[in-house]
Parts: C-alpha cells; structure tokens; sequence
C-alpha cells in the first residue's frame, strides 16, 4: 500500500489551506454526488460570494439576529423507502452516497453495518460508554473506508463512523445527547498526549430537531505517519437529536490544516443524516416544497431582473435592452457558450435583459420550468459544460482562457463559472435555481484575467434582490431588507474590545504599551495582499464616529483590535466579500523591499459566525527569510465587523498553532456584538 501521507498530499488543498476552486473534473464527481441527494442544502457557502445573497454561513449564537433568514429549503432526502420501517434499521443511516469528503479525489465508502455500538471498538475516540447503557435500544453502526478515487486505495490511518440510536423518550434522548457532548467537551484519547476541544455549533438541518457539529484536535500524530511532526489529529464530531432519535457522526483524519470555504465534511453531511434519521420516526421529515413539481408557471412583468445593474449615466456607451421574453435567449444568442452543448431544456416562461457600457457587457435571465428536476438538469448541463472547459488558445488573435467551475451557497443549487485570460478578458457567470426557477447573470469585460474575483466580488453582490425576487416565486420572502438603516451604528463606550480568554487585560509597563479601547486608537493596521488593500476595519481607512480600537504593543510583537459599526448589514456584509475576494488566489506576494516573499494561507475558523482567519509568514530559502509574520482574524455580527491582528517573530508551524487561539478570541469579543442585530442581545 502508497504512503499515506503521499495519498493525503494528492488530494487536493483543502488540507493545505489554499482558499482555491475545485478543478473541473473534482466538481463534477462532487457534482454527481450533490445530485444524487437530490440537491440537499450545501452547509456554508462559496469564500468568495458569501454574502452574494445576504446569507450568513451559520446562524449567529446568542438572542436572534436580523440577518440569519430561514432562506435555504429543507434537504430532502434520496432514494427513500417506498414505506418507511416505523423502527429504527440500517435505513436511517447515511450511505455511500451520502458520506462525502468534498475537496474531491477520494470518498467514504460503506465497510461494514452491524447493531449495537460496541462491535470493532468505541465510535469515537472520546467515547465512554455504549449508547445501550444510556438507555438506547436497537442501535446500528456503519463504518466507512477512505477511498482513493482513481487508484481505489484504502487508506487505513483514516477514519469515519456514524452511529443511530432511539431511546425510550425524547427526554431520555436528551439526557443521552448531552452525556456524549460532555464526552467531546473533556477528552484525552489514548495514547494523545493533548486535546484541544472545540466548540460545539449549531447546523441548520430540515427536520424537527437540532444539529451540532464540533471540531477537535489532538496529538501527536505517530511518526510512521507523520516524519516530519508537524501534524496533528483532526476529530470532527457530528450531532443530531429528533424525538427520541440522535444520531454520532465521527471522522478523524490527520494533516497540518483543515481548511474547508463551503463547509467542513460532517458539517455537510449533517442535513442528510438528519433526514435519514427522521425516516419513520412517527412522521418523515418535512418535504421540501420546491420538489414537489409545483412551482410558478408565469414571471410578473415587474421582477427586478436588472436589479443591482449599474445605473444610466445618461452617456451615449449606455445600451440597455429591458427585460422581456422577445430578447433572444442567451443560449442561442451566444452568450452562454460553454466547451460543449447545454441542453436548453424547455422553459414554460422567461425573461431576457442585456447591458452594455463600452466594453463591459452584462446579461441576466430568468427562465421557469415545469418542475425542480427539470430546472435542475438544466444547470446541470451548464455547469458540465463549462467544467468539461480545457485552457484555450492562445491563437493569433485570442489569449488563452482559464475556466474555474465552483460550487456555492446561493440559492438551492448554484455555480460559480470564472474565465479568466492570460492579457485582457475576463468573464464571471452566476448560475442560481430555486425551485423550477433559474437565473443567470453574465458580466465580461477587459479587465486583466488576473484580477477576475474581483469581478466575482462585484456580481455577486448585484443581485440580491433578484434572488429574494425567485423566493416570493415560490411563495415567500426569505429575508428582511438587509439595505435598510441599522438600528445600532454606535459602539457603546464600555465595549470590551480589550477582553482576554483567560486572566486579565495587559497593563503598560517599561515594555509594554496599551492604547484604548478608544475611538482614535489606531487598532488593526492596513494591510495588503497582492496587491490589494484588504477589505477590513483598520487604521488606515478610520471612521471614528462609528469605530472602536485598541492595541497592545511590546518586545516580542503587536496586536491590534477594531471594532466597526457600518450603516447597514449589507455594508458589513460587503466588506467580507470583498475581503474574501482580496485573499482568493493570493498564494505568495512580495512587500517589494528586496526581502523574502510573503507567503499566505487561510486558517479553519469554527467561531460560529461569519468570519476569516489567514495571515502570512516569511519565504525561508536555503536558511534565509525572517521568522516573522501577521495573523488576522476577521468577524461580522449583523451590522458590525471586528478585526484583529497579531504580529510577531514566529515561524509558519507557530502561526498555525496560534490561529485557533485567535479564533477563541473573536469568538469571546463577537459574543457581545449581538447589540448590532436585530433582536440584540
């Protein structure tokens, strides 16, 4: 058998921290398998266009927010029973189809099913107790191999298990379920020498129930495994509670990061685990009503397709053709041409509205079918067909093009399509379904291919309305008006922005200086990447009126912290697309002083609210670059966002060991920004 670690470096670099789209042949396998649960709900969303439509990646803690909308449908679940066994069985566990591992290259597959909880040894690690001596009974386990996709190794340092129970009541299922989270909470499993636990977080999942998922870490990793030391051991833990049903999903797996933009893999699969385990538990889950084939049949002359275009500037470059199902269709006009047919399937209504402004172009339609299915497989061939895209050209006359195909979080089921040249062209194309409805929205112009997400930036934050637009379709808006004014733009003077995790605030000594919290601290400070000025509350763009900072510097290094307060939750929301947009694709950049090249990545962030963590340490080549970097950790809570930094003399590993810490950190100060949502705290 290959060396294991060699088979987790071929995967791909979600163990890497690279915040880089899937290549085309990987999204389509995943695509193949997110059909095949009939479109289930993508835990999280795209790192690029987060806030495209307003949707938080998970919903925030504490006492309600005016930005978390119920906008995603119920999962469904597929290939159900004809009758569903009104006892628990096999049929309430997840399947191979089911078990996803999403950056692509390898799967879980199904190894063996048994009854009871005891069988091969405990589930998880941390496990104290059978599920029976809690009072379960029947019990059934599935046990799942780490499949190489193209070679169909094994990779047997790998591991994933779910477990289903019923108990004699809801409150006994209850009992159980916060016996096995303490279980998570306090934990060395053998023979570790530490245990980091994280935090448990609330999933969104379409049953009657709750859901929660945990990340974990502990170590070391054996030798065998890992010569070089520098892993650790990555537990994540999945639970679900409905009725008198809960459901254990573990998977362990070791690596140096564990960096997923849409989603971690039990978080993903926790909606469908859900719905499995609801299956014959007095009812089945809730059906999700865009499936049931019913849907609108007409569009209202007044949908707000153009919506969020850019404006008449009354010049004579401005040519806008109002949308209107007498626009020639984008397929046969030519504007949806991808690397090989798209079926065009046979849409029951549609609207067509074009833009030009010298030489950007914008187009947008609408298109309804005559059912989810049939909405669906027209996206399905799009997106194949840009996905089946090979690098083209260069020719004469043409640069050669690069096309990234990305699944994301808008709507039900959406792509993302990039096409970026090696000179001049670049084009960005959404593709969105909810329910029998489709929308696309095109935009190409002549910026440089190297700068094509932040055209990504820009589309994805036009059409908001547009999406709100396809849910009143199918019978309900799902959000409030995230442009409407905040109720809260003011940072009350006893914020505590200078809050510790453990102990007491520093104090200014002989070497140390403290500043703030206060409105003219300078807090976090500018900051680039690539080239751009990252998009994020900092000392070089103040706004005293409606900031907070605070600092501490010393000897060994600085933080800095601010807190901004902006006009509405779509500003705030903005400044995270676009700070998502700054770091895509910025590996390695130079500060142009003839020094070592920055190196960047992008750290796992489990805070439960919407939030990034990367920084940058130091190229070191043959003994040479400087031990030195930054740390960022960035949060929004409704209409606010905090940012904060770290800089010091350290080496890439300590800057790996120290993000979670940042981490916990923006998760103690974020807890008390909920006065910036709607129902406060």
């Amino acid at each position: 058998m290959s060396d294991p670690i060699e088979k987790l470096n071929s995967l791909g670099d979600a163990l890497e921290g690279a915040p880089m789209p899937l290549p085309a042949s990987e999204i389509r396998a995943r695509g193949d398998r997110i059909r095949r649960r009939k479109h289930a709900t993508i835990a999280g969303v795209s790192a690029v266009v987060v806030a495209a439509v307003a949707v938080p990646i998970v919903a925030l803690t504490g006492g309600g927010s005016d930005d978390s909308p119920d906008i995603a449908p119920s999962p469904t679940i597929s290939d159900p029973v004809p009758v569903p066994s009104l006892v628990l069985a096999e049929q309430n566990l997840l399947t191979s189809d089911d078990a996803i591992y999403p950056n692509g290259g390898a799967d879980w597959q199904e190894f063996d099913t048994f009854e009871g909880d005891t069988q091969g040894g405990p589930a998880s690690p941390c496990q104290r107790s059978s599920l029976a001596e809690l009072g379960a009974e029947p019990i059934f386990q599935r046990q799942f191999d780490f499949v190489v996709t193209d070679t169909r190794d094994v990779e047997p340092s790998l591991y994933f298990n779910q477990v289903v129970a019923e108990f004699p009541s809801g409150a006994d299922a209850q009992a159980a379920y916060d016996e096995v989270k303490a279980w998570h909470d306090d934990c060395l499993p053998s023979p570790a020498e530490f245990y980091n636990a994280g935090e448990f977080t609330p999933v969104a999942v379409g049953i009657d129930g709750s859901a929660e998922v945990q990340l974990s870490t502990f170590g070391p990793v054996d030798e065998a495994l890992d010569p070089s030391g520098d892993e650790g051991w990555f537990l994540e833990t999945g639970l679900v509670l409905t009725g008198d049903r809960v459901a254990m999903l573990t998977q362990v797996v070791h690596g140096q990061d564990y960096n997923w933009p849409e989603g971690t893999p039990v978080e993903q699969m926790l909606p469908v685990a859900a719905e499995r385990l609801a299956l014959g538990n007095d009812e089945t889950a809730p059906e999700d009503p865009s499936d049931t084939g019913e849907g609108p049949t007409t569009i209202p002359e007044d949908f707000p397709l153009t919506a969020g275009w850019p404006e008449d500037d009354g010049s004579s470059e401005y040519q806008l053709d109002q949308p209107s199902i007498d626009n020639q269709a984008m397929i046969p006009a030519g504007d949806l041409d991808g690397c090989q047919s798209i079926d065009a399937g046979d849409a029951s209504d549609r609207l067509t509205a074009r833009l030009s402004i010298g030489s950007s172009a914008y187009s947008r339609e609408v298109q309804l079918f005559a059912s989810p299915d049939d909405a669906g497989a027209f996206l399905d061939s799009a997106q194949d067909s840009f996905s089946a895209c090979a690098a083209e050209g260069p020719t004469d006359t043409v640069p050669s093009f690069t096309t990234e195909v990305l699944s994301i979080g808008v709507g039900q089921e959406s792509w993302l399509v990039t096409r970026a040249s090696d000179g001049i062209g670049r084009v960005v194309i959404y593709l969105v379904r909810v329910g029998n409805a489709v929308f696309i929205d095109l935009a190409s112009d002549e910026g440089t291919g190297d700068t094509v997400h932040a055209l990504v930036s820009e589309s994805g934050t036009s059409f908001a309305d547009v999406i709100r637009a396809m849910y009143d379709l199918e019978g309900g808006d799902p959000a409030p008006d995230l442009n409407a004014p905040a109720a809260t733009t003011e940072i009350p003077d006893d914020f505590p922005l200078d809050a510790v995790v453990d102990g007491e605030p520093p104090t200014s000594d002989g070497e140390t200086t403290v500043d703030g919290p206060g409105a003219d601290v300078a807090g976090v400070r500018a900051q680039t990447a690539c080239g751009a000025t990252l998009s994020m509350p900092n000392a070089g763009d103040p706004d005293p009126e409606h900031e907070l900072g605070y600092s501490v510097s010393a000897l060994v290094g600085y933080e800095g912290r601010t807190l901004r307060a902006y006009p509405t939750v779509q500003d705030a929301l903005d400044q995270l697309t676009q700070l998502r947009a700054d770091l895509q694709g910025c590996d390695s950049d130079s500060e142009g002083d003839g020094l070592s090249d920055r190196l960047w990545r992008t750290f796992a962030n489990d805070s439960g609210y919407e939030a990034v963590t990367f920084g940058y340490t130091y190229e070191i080549e043959d003994g040479v670059g400087a031990p030195a970097g930054q740390l960022y950790t960035v949060v929004r809570v409704g209409n606010a966002v905090v940012a904060i930094e770290w800089s010091g003399e350290y080496s890439a590993e300590y800057q790996t060991s120290a993000a979670p810490d940042q981490v916990e950190l923006a998760r103690l100060i974020a807890a008390e920004m909920c006065i910036f949502t709607v129902d406060g705290c």
